[in-house]
């Protein structure tokens, strides 16, 4: 009788291969989960890195185009523009014209 209570809380042979080969299924999905996760972040730092270049040279183009911007703006920069249209600067005193007398009164007709 002993022998057969012994037996009895034994696990089957069957039972213990069914943990061993979920275990080992276990182990190798953990790692080729690890392997993705370690290959995505890789990437993703990669992708992070060309960002932050393109980045760094679009504020570099703005920084740029600001700069032609204010040298268009400029006053010098149009006075030599207009200079060269063949505009030039004044220094007379302007005279306007000044009304003249007309001999014909328009409040009579």
């Amino acid at each position: 009788m002993p022998e057969t209570i012994s037996r009895s809380l034994e696990t089957p042979l069957y039972l213990k291969r069914k943990i061993v080969i979920s275990l080992v299924l276990i182990i190798i999905f953990v790692v080729t989960l690890e392997i993705w996760v370690a290959n995505r972040l890789s990437t993703f730092g990669e992708n992070i890195n060309m960002l932050e270049s393109t980045k760094y040279s679009i504020q570099l183009e703005n920084d740029y185009l600001r700069n032609q911007i204010a040298q268009k703006k400029s006053l010098t920069m149009n006075e030599k523009k207009s200079h060269n249209l063949g505009f030039i600067k004044i220094n007379k005193n302007i005279k306007y014209i000044q009304d003249q007398p007309i001999a014909l009164n328009s409040n009579k007709l």
